[in-house]
């Protein structure tokens, strides 16, 4: 039941995870600070790389070591920001997507009764739906 329930609902479990990720960040106020600090952080990265590098105490810096240099700070500050977040999303979600696929009973979904049967020789020759006669 639990392997079924897996893998016919995935998608909706993948909502759920995200949405409750979603909400929870909208209710952590140093995440959203956080990310907004950040946000705020690459507009005066982009507008200071404009003309193509900048100079921070002397050293010229180039858009791209600009870019690649806040892209990896970016990633692990939102990994810290976000760690309380991610913790509370997946573990919540995985609480909820756990009792679910536990107890609800998906075997009316395995039956077959709605597969078409495949008729037909993949020899080469041209489908009848494509208006073409096969070769004899």
């Amino acid at each position: 039941r639990l392997k079924h329930n897996f893998q016919f609902f995935f998608l909706n479990y993948l909502v759920l995870t995200g949405v409750l990720f979603f909400l929870t960040m909208l209710t952590t106020p140093s995440a959203l600070i956080g990310l907004g600090l950040l946000a705020g952080l690459w507009m005066y990265v982009v507008r200071a790389t404009s003309e193509g590098s900048m100079t921070v105490y002397g050293v010229t810096i180039s858009q791209k070591n600009a870019t690649i240099g806040l892209s990896i700070f970016s990633a692990i500050a939102s990994v810290w920001l976000l760690q309380g977040v991610f913790v509370w999303a997946l573990f919540s979600s995985g609480f909820l997507v756990s009792i679910h696929a536990v107890l609800r009973d998906a075997s009316m979904h395995q039956d077959g009764e709605d597969q078409m049967d495949m008729v037909g020789e993949f020899s080469g020759e041209q489908d009848a739906f494509l208006g073409q006669e096969p070769d004899v």
